[in-house]
């Protein structure tokens, strides 16, 4: 037991399970693998008691990290209030930066009303309700999608940048620094583009099912605790 108390690995994974946004990405990612596995087990015509398992996971985890954004909102409005100080930024990222954090903001401070309203500490009419989800539901996606926009924007200039090198040993490290960056861009890309599926289902705007918006759930939770751990 001291020999696996004592491991470097053990030590990080301690040290990053004590961070609230490590353990956030974490229940993300069971939460969006229960919402995957109550969809594929009721197509599969599992029983009643499994697909409510799921359901009830999935459902239980998705309050309990509504709670662990509680203080979020003011994180986000202090970074739109720094950017909207901001004048020497480029013009799409600086309105990209601006439209993230608003529909951020927004978005975490809605689901504070949400999961009021989900323990009983509000009692909001059906109408006032459902609103405030879809509200919520669509600040989220201005959110992802002026992420989406900004890393593509990053990637076509950092694709632009490596074009105009030469073949020089200066240019070669910049060249390497810039691949790297390119990459990770990628993928950061793709964390967006999936992320906006979510939200986008639903409101409706696309045709994906609860198997395919949980496994976009997985995906980028798994790639969010990658870049956090």
């Amino acid at each position: 037991m001291p020999c696996i108390t004592e491991h470097p690995l053990y030590a990080k994974t301690l040290s990053n399970l004590e961070r609230t946004v490590v353990r956030d990405k974490l229940l993300r990612l069971v939460q969006y693998y229960a919402r995957f596995m109550a969809y594929y087990t009721l197509r599969k015509g599992y029983s009643k008691g499994i697909v409510q398992h799921y359901d009830i996971i999935k459902k239980q985890l998705s309050l309990a990290r509504k709670l662990f954004r509680v203080g979020k909102p003011f994180g986000a409005l202090k970074a739109f209030l720094a950017e909207l100080r901001n004048q020497t930024a480029d013009p799409v990222l600086h309105f990209t930066t601006l439209a993230r954090n608003f529909g951020y903001g927004g978005y975490l401070t809605l689901d504070i009303f949400n999961w009021a309203q989900s323990v009983k500490l509000a009692n909001f009419d059906a109408k006032t309700a459902h609103l405030l989800g879809v509200w919520a539901n669509r600040l989220w996606l201005v959110s992802t999608l002026s992420q989406l926009v900004a890393a593509v924007y990053n990637l076509y200039r950092a694709d632009a940048k490596i074009r105009t090198l030469t073949n020089s040993e200066k240019d070669e490290a910049v060249r390497k620094q810039t691949e790297a960056q390119i990459k990770k861009l990628r993928v950061q890309s793709l964390w967006y583009l999936l992320d906006s599926c979510i939200p986008a289902t639903s409101l409706g705007y696309t045709p994906l099912d609860d198997g395919f918006v949980g496994i976009c759930g997985v995906i980028t939770s798994y790639i969010g605790l990658k870049s956090v751990w």
